[in-house]
């Protein structure tokens, strides 16, 4: 008798722990979560990008103008190349150059970064359930949503019903 495979729900290849992730992620900066403890109905409430910006320095390099005037010299006059790109070496030497690269981050695997959650999903993930409330496109909007989300809780007086131990709210306008 064969044994029956798990069904992934989710349209990428790489497993993820959250429900209700749209697959057209290009578009979104991240997503507003909730996780939910099953058992008593307590949330977390919380947000996560979907792609990280890391730095990446390299070596400064000569322009163009510069390139092309090292091409010229390179097949007419062996003198002229190699000074010339000795001049061009000690000019760049040294330089660095930042720029940042869009890669995706670890939300598939992530959790949270509350310690008190982080405890509990250790101990129970079958007892939660993460969700993808809101998927945003700006960071503002992003952290805009998790702010409203908590109040809503707190002005209702339903505060005792979140992990949430505070609001934190600083966010550019424009």
């Amino acid at each position: 008798m064969r044994k029956k495979r798990a069904v992934n729900k989710f349209k990428s290849k790489t497993k993820s722990l959250w429900v209700n992730v749209p697959n057209d992620r290009d578009e979104y900066v991240g997503m507003v979560y909730e996780i939910k403890e099953l058992v008593t109905g307590m949330k977390y409430i919380g947000i996560k990008r979907f792609w990280a910006n890391p730095k990446v320095s390299h070596t400064k390099k000569p322009n163009k103008s510069e390139q092309v005037i090292l091409d010229k010299y390179k097949d007419v006059d062996k003198k002229k190349y190699t000074a010339y790109k000795k001049k061009m070496t000690a000019k760049y030497k040294g330089k660095k150059v930042t720029t940042r690269v869009r890669k995706e981050s670890d939300w598939r695997t992530y959790k949270t970064s509350s310690d008190i959650m982080q405890q509990k999903l250790e101990k129970k993930q079958l007892n939660y359930v993460m969700i993808c409330v809101r998927p945003c496109k700006t960071v503002t909007e992003l952290k805009a949503h998790e702010a409203y989300m908590q109040l809503d809780y707190y002005i209702k007086g339903n505060w005792d019903k979140l992990y949430n131990g505070y609001i934190g709210i600083k966010m550019r306008i424009r």
